[in-house]
């Protein structure tokens, strides 16, 4: 058929078996509810597993699996019963995704707000935090001032919610689009535009649905590699597979309310920075070294590169400025090391408080959160490959203007080809985080007039870059209007900003265009009405 070959085999695929046709938007957010309903159904199942005996975590084992029970049914009568009018357009494959990373932290904090008593908003801020990779928690052991309801801290938690917060940040790390495409499982342009929308450029394979299987896949190895390293530095096997999924998925969440400062163990922090190293590290380059052992191509890869010597750098310069506060040299070593990793990483583990630290270790510490590992990595924040673009474009500009007529200058980042388009984007998103940062500290600030400007920034970079450490601002105890001001720098944060301004400006041009084209719709009428009235 000749419309086949246009790419239109996925409708053919669900014309045959006679659907009712609904709007694109309608019909891929039955795999969104799907996703939804494996972040209930798999701590449900946890618990109901292993920790059945236990009449609390047997009750909230049992209440997050009928909620999970509901999506689940609700996305499979949606995928199984309907089928896409027409085929997805960019701009809406980018309304999805945007509406998809909103409504879904919003849709399951709903179960955990009811199962654990707790103000919705506090259930909300932590569901965000921990779809987006966050880390920061409302789990403090302090009472909400808005409804002066006790919150909990994180280890009197029950163990199904304790893994229900890993696992919602694992989902997180790897993407919940990526995860919806990987079970459309249907070849098309809709499981492309979805893939692309969501910030992924990079493909592992040729076809954007064998790209996500793959990704999961190493994405599952490198998590148990994380879980092995931890258990044998000193974790629990429960407490290992928890921070190796939030580890490699740079959340961190932790099991513990003093994360993995609790463990006091140099073994443990050490494999604890493996894990967030490997979440920082491009799902590409790890594909290279694990699947096809091209162990040059690995070490060569600029972003790489950069990330470690960032790494370096910060580490020196961190551990400078603790020494000059009165830190000994190997005490600041360990903590600036640390800190710097889960920082730039945007994993958010802590092995030491950070109210009492020096004010340029947190001034340090702020610019480290908003720089991010890879681009095809778990990580948030600007990410090492826009930060090189942005870098090796000033330099290119500068050789430009002094390079003789007619010259051409050869623009490739390893064996990446660059143009002014990859340019202008990497120095877009710089500029969003940038003023966003500006703003949202502004903001905070004005709530939190009594706290200081380098903790009140630090904790600002913090959300917007996915990072999660704390200065102790956050918790259930805080103002609502922090609470709500950091779910939205969390969101933001999460999809690079820009597609949620894009994705208003998509929603207004269409309300526009339709009270535009009702008001013509009117005005014709009129002026028909007025010709036939009028005497001839």
């Amino acid at each position: 058929m000749p419309w086949r070959e246009q790419g239109f085999e996925v409708l053919e695929e669900y014309g045959v078996r006679k659907r009712l046709a609904l709007h694109p938007l309608i019909y891929y957010l039955g795999f969104v509810w799907i996703v939804a309903a494996a972040t209930l159904i798999v701590p449900a199942l946890y618990g109901l597993i292993f920790h059945y005996h236990e009449p609390r975590e047997y009750t909230v084992s049992i209440e997050l699996l009928e909620y999970g029970t509901v999506f689940m049914v609700l996305g499979l009568l949606s995928t199984r019963l309907t089928m896409p009018s027409r085929r997805m357009r960019r701009e809406e494959a980018l309304l999805l995704v945007v509406i998809t990373w909103v409504l879904i932290p919003l849709v399951v904090a709903w179960p955990i707000a009811d199962v654990l008593g707790i103000p919705f908003v506090d259930a909300w801020f932590e569901s965000v935090s921990g779809f987006t990779t966050t880390g920061l928690t409302m789990f403090t052991g302090s009472v909400d001032p808005v409804t002066g309801t006790y919150v909990p801290a994180v280890e009197e938690l029950p163990r199904t919610v304790l893994f229900w917060r890993s696992f919602i940040q694992w989902v997180g790390g790897v993407g919940i689009v990526v995860v919806a495409v990987s079970i459309i499982a249907r070849p098309g342009s809709a499981a492309r535009l979805l893939y692309v929308a969501e910030g992924r450029s990079e493909r592992i394979e040729p076809s954007v649905i064998a790209t996500a299987k793959k990704v999961l896949f190493v994405y599952t190895i490198v998590t148990v590699i994380d879980t092995i390293l931890l258990y044998v530095a000193g974790m629990d096997w429960f407490d290992a597979v928890n921070h190796a999924m939030t580890g490699i998925a740079t959340g961190g969440f932790s099991t513990k309310n003093n994360s993995i400062a609790e463990y006091h163990s140099i073994a443990i922090e050490l494999a604890a920075m493996f894990a967030m190293f490997s979440g920082a590290v491009s799902f590409s380059d790890w594909h290279s070294l694990i699947i096809k052992w091209r162990l040059k191509r690995f070490f060569s890869s600029p972003e790489l590169k950069a990330l470690l010597t960032l790494m370096a750098i910060g580490t020196i310069a961190a551990t400078a400025a603790l020494v000059r506060n009165g830190f000994g040299i190997i005490e600041a070593l360990r903590y600036a090391s640390f800190q710097i990793v889960t920082t730039i990483t945007g994993t958010g583990f802590q092995n030491t408080g950070l109210g009492d630290k020096p004010e340029i270790f947190k001034a340090l510490l702020t610019t480290y959160c908003l720089l991010g590992g890879a681009a095809f990595s778990t990580t948030g924040g600007i990410k090492m490959l826009r930060l090189i673009i942005a870098v090796k474009s000033t330099l290119w500009e500068a050789e430009a203007l002094s390079a003789p007529r007619g010259y051409t200058l050869r623009r490739r980042l390893a064996w990446i080809v660059l143009d002014d388009e990859s340019a202008r984007r990497a120095l877009t998103i710089i500029f969003a985080f940038s003023l966003t940062m500006v703003v949202g500290t502004f903001i905070a600030m004005l709530i939190l007039p009594d706290r200081s400007f380098a903790d009140v920034a630090l904790e600002t970079a913090s959300a917007l870059g996915n990072v999660g450490v704390s200065t102790g601002i956050t918790g259930a105890d805080s103002p609502l209007a922090l609470k709500l001001l950091y779910i939205a720098l969390m969101t933001l944060g999460r999809l690079e900003i820009v597609p949620y301004f894009y994705a208003v400006h998509v929603m207004y041009s269409k309300v526009v265009h339709a009270v535009r084209a009702r008001r013509g719709r009117r005005k014709l009428l009129r002026e028909t009405r007025v010709a036939r009235e009028a005497p001839l």
